[in-house]
């Protein structure tokens, strides 16, 4: 029997330097096996452990990182750097207070370290805790004002504090220290369109690109301001952008079947047009379809699960499928799919201007006997009345705020006492509804039937049975005007406005039923947005009670 021979002895010293050496020069495979071969000698081998963590972290493999890290400064002896790489691991993993509990504990190796500074920072950051970000970042910059992704990085925390000065002045600072980090640039444009200058955002944004070609988050910005003010060939260029930069996109990519590539024929071609992002975007894109039809192809809807009978109802020469049935559906298919496309990318070669958008009147199709039930349901409550839908509300996560109207600032609205209000808004309104009947003496009837989160068949019914729906920008206002419900959709000047409602356009090019109040002018930080809208809508509404044609037709 042969005897097995001892792993010959290595010299740690010599291995580790040389692993030291491979790291830093980039050949992460060559570095993590000469780790590797010191840890068969030395299972214990603190710094190969913390530094084959190191790899993970950079490879994106956090929980890797966070194991091998950890396993390093249990065994010892522990450094900054340790804490410090402990901490990215954890807050790539959103693990914030843990994270944060790492960088302090560097910080007891030194008070001027000022890594460590910076990435507690950027866990308080992406905890929202930025007061606490906004002093750890002060705190780096102080000890080393020459790092100009701490700059950024505060000037982000700034505006979410919103002190915009501040902010602007230290993604100038980023700027002048590295004038080719984009971040700089984009930030700025950010801040500057939020402020109502969307033509110098547009500038930075194109610098932004100037000086990081590949970055698709500022292509795709770029393409939104294009769009929004009204160039539709440029900027339907970048649009896809989206699918590296917005994750709900990205979600719903798909591998097969092959990609539609722009100007291709689709004469005779059998297409897979799918929907995205929220329920909003689903339905304008579905506007697309009878222009696919028209052009020749074979086409087949996918949507969200809640959106098929309306699909089904609204295009019955086409086959509609929820997303779930991708997969079975494309597995099934004989002859194959020619195509697949975004539903909203297809804009891109039927709406190359404002003008080629076809203005309907109305696409999409309610249920006639559910609308009937509710119309005679609040004929009946309303008592000669006409009848109002109202929503004021956006969840959207990242500037649903700026979307949002709360409903007690309704009041010169809500003063009509020959209307019937019904609520339409989303969500809990329970607070909200009580709270104007107490302070307005105005009762918004809330329809038990109707789940905003199941079924739309009864949302899209109950919206069909308004004489007018009033609304933020949000899903409502998509749903009154593809069936041509009269609708009046009241929006921010900058921050919140999506790219479909253009800019300074009060009739919708999308939806004919549509009438568009737009902000005037951006508010100081303690002014509310909608404080020179308001006063507009009401206006609008006391002229529209006074007619009674205006049943028929927005003003």
């Amino acid at each position: 029997m042969a005897v097995k021979q001892p792993f010959p002895k290595i010299d740690e010293k010599a291995f580790l330097r040389a692993a030291i050496q491979q790291h830093t020069a980039g050949n992460l495979s060559q570095a993590k096996d000469l780790y590797r071969a010191i840890l068969t000698q030395n299972p214990r081998h603190a710094e190969a452990i913390f530094r084959l963590g190191t790899i993970a972290l950079q490879v994106e493999q956090y929980e890797k990182a966070e194991d091998f890290i950890s396993k390093a400064i249990k065994i010892g002896p522990a450094s900054a750097a340790m804490f410090i790489n402990l901490g990215a691991a954890l807050r790539n993993l959103k693990k914030y207070d843990n994270a944060i509990k790492a960088y302090k504990k560097a910080l007891r190796f030194g008070t001027h370290d000022v890594d460590a500074h910076y990435n507690a920072g950027r866990a308080l950051q992406d905890a929202e805790r930025y007061d606490e970000a906004q002093e750890r970042y002060t705190k780096a910059l102080s000890l080393s004002d020459k790092d100009p992704d701490i700059w950024v990085n505060l000037g982000v925390v700034e505006r979410q504090l919103k002190d915009d000065t501040a902010a602007l002045h230290a993604f100038e600072m980023a700027a002048r220290l590295n004038p080719n980090l984009g971040a700089a640039y984009s930030n700025s444009a950010a801040l500057l369109f939020d402020s109502g200058f969307v033509e110098i955002a547009m500038v930075l944004i194109d610098k932004a690109i100037e000086v990081e070609p590949e970055n698709h988050k500022y292509r795709y910005e770029l393409s939104n301001f294009l769009l929004l003010s009204g160039d539709l060939v440029r900027g339907w260029r970048d649009f896809d952008k989206r699918f590296d930069h917005f994750h709900n996109a990205k979600s719903h990519r798909r591998a097969e079947p092959p990609k539609y590539l722009a100007n291709e024929s689709i004469r005779k071609k059998k297409l897979l047009l799918w929907t995205e992002q929220g329920l909003g975007e689903e339905i304008l894109s579905s506007s697309i379809i009878p222009d696919v039809i028209k052009a020749g192809a074979a086409c087949t809807f996918e949507c969200s699960t809640r959106l098929v009978p309306i699909m089904k109802r609204s295009f019955p020469d086409i086959a509609v499928l929820a997303w779930k049935d991708h997969a079975s559906t494309v597995k099934a298919s004989h002859p194959p799919f020619d195509f697949q496309y975004p539903a909203l990318s297809m804009m891109s070669r039927f709406r190359l201007s404002l003008d080629e958008i076809p203005h309907q009147r109305a696409f999409l199709k309610d249920e006639k006997a559910l609308t009937q039930t509710y119309r005679q349901r609040y004929e009946k409550m309303a008592n000669g009345k006409r009848i109002v839908g109202l929503s004021w509300r956006s969840k959207n996560s990242e500037f649903g705020e700026s979307k949002t109207l709360p409903l007690v600032s309704w009041k010169p609205i809500l003063e009509a006492d020959d209307i019937f209000f019904v609520n339409l808004q989303y969500g809990d309104c329970t607070q909200e509804l009580a709270e104007v009947k107490n302070s307005l003496g105005v009762e918004i009837y809330q329809d038990p039937d109707i789940d905003p989160f199941g079924d739309l068949d009864p949302v899209f019914s109950q919206i069909a049975a308004m004489d007018l729906v009033i609304s933020t920008s949000n899903s409502n206002v998509h749903i009154a005007g593809s069936m041509g419900i009269p609708v009046w959709s009241m929006l921010p000047k900058a921050r919140g406005l999506i790219w479909f409602w253009f800019l300074n356009k009060i009739n919708s090019p999308w939806y004919s039923s549509a009438r568009l109040f737009r902000q005037k002018t951006i508010q100081p930080d303690n002014t509310e947005w909608w404080q020179d809208l308001l006063p507009e809508v009401a206006a609008a509404f006391n002229e529209w009670r006074s007619s009674r044609s205006a049943t028929d037709q927005p003003l």
